[in-house]
């Protein structure tokens, strides 16, 4: 797989426009295509990432350390939560997501959030072994079970969850 191709299939479905701005412009530098390629590396991680870097540079630049405290309670419906809204240009975020692609995760001083990373791991173990063992025959005698059913069924429950949208605006009541 090229790693343009990656990026794209990663992006299929998202709705955030802050994303998919980001995702135009990676999907544009094709002297990056090999980074792409990174297993590492994915969009989710990637946002946290920049959000991170953007929040740091808030805090930074205004002399505090914890950007909550400049956050303003806000009202929308029927409910509240506090935020904090950091303006920043689309080439500095775009800096930081070709930075986070060039380099490793260990390089960045970058750790993903360990939860999301031992979900999918076990989510593809257990895919795998329900591939595996349906190679080789169901030991319950199951015949009717092939790897092309099994497929189709994996495809029908994505699509019934959906894609997991992946955002720069997230609100904490």
């Amino acid at each position: 797989m090229d790693g343009i191709k990656r990026i794209k299939d990663m992006a299929k479905g998202q709705k955030d426009f802050v994303l998919l701005s980001i995702v135009e412009y990676l999907v544009s530098r094709e002297d990056m295509n090999f980074n792409y390629l990174n297993e590492e590396k994915n969009l989710k991680d990637m946002v946290t990432y920049i959000e991170g870097e953007i929040l740091k540079s808030y805090c930074e630049s205004m002399g505090i350390k914890d950007p909550s405290s400049k956050a303003k309670q806000i009202n929308y419906g029927d409910k509240s939560a506090r935020c904090l809204a950091v303006g920043f240009s689309e080439e500095k975020t775009y800096e930081f997501a070709i930075k986070y692609f060039s380099k490793s995760n260990k390089e960045l001083g970058f750790k993903p959030p360990e939860k999301v990373k031992k979900v999918e791991e076990k989510i593809k173990e257990e895919v795998k072994n329900q591939i595996i063992e349906d190679e080789f025959g169901s030991i319950f005698g199951n015949e009717d079970n092939n790897i092309e059913e099994i497929k189709e069924n994996e495809e029908e429950n994505k699509e019934k969850v959906g894609v997991e949208q992946i955002s720069f605006f997230s609100l904490v009541s």
